[in-house]
């Protein structure tokens, strides 16, 4: 079901909009057409994403794909990186989200022939990044619809936890 057939709240009165702030060197910023959720943009500290009066407590880092994190991961990227998930760890809420699927790491691989890693590296590293860092990681493809309905669960119930501390 898409969830803009979802009413936008349970109660009567009009919710409040929550604001969305984007990094503003996200090149490639998602979209959310939904009456709950607007975006805007402003320099962030950590991740790309974040909500507005909760910059302290929320960090959402997106990798457009594989390719992404395969960059990140490689020798000259890893200690800027590794940096990046020491401070992505410190947030109450947060995680990595990859627009594609896991299903495609040969394909990634075969599109990076000068990386020195292999497959089981990337799972190595999303294991360190789960188990270590504590940080979520979602792979969330690159289907439009998908997206925006992961986005719109991800974003109210990141809303949700807020709302209990």
């Amino acid at each position: 079901m898409r969830y803009s057939k979802r009413k936008s709240s349970k109660s009567k009165s009009k919710p409040k909009t929550v604001t969305i702030l984007v990094d503003d060197r996200e090149n490639n910023p998602w979209t959310l057409d939904h009456p709950d959720f607007k975006f805007e943009t402003q320099r962030l500290k950590v991740g790309d994403y974040t909500i507005a009066g909760a910059e302290n407590h929320v960090a959402i880092e997106k990798k457009s794909g594989i390719v992404e994190l395969i960059t990140n991961l490689s020798s000259k990227d890893r200690p800027r990186f590794k940096r990046f998930l020491e401070k992505l760890s410190k947030y109450p809420i947060k995680c990595i989200v990859i627009e594609d699927s896991l299903s495609h790491i040969e394909a990634a691989f075969r599109a990076c022939p000068k990386t020195h890693l292999e497959p089981a590296s990337i799972y190595y590293w999303l294991s360190v990044i789960t188990i270590k860092y504590q940080i979520p990681t979602l792979f969330i493809g690159n289907n439009k619809q998908q997206r925006e309905d992961i986005l719109y669960y991800l974003f109210s119930e990141i809303m949700k936890q807020l709302k209990t501390k």
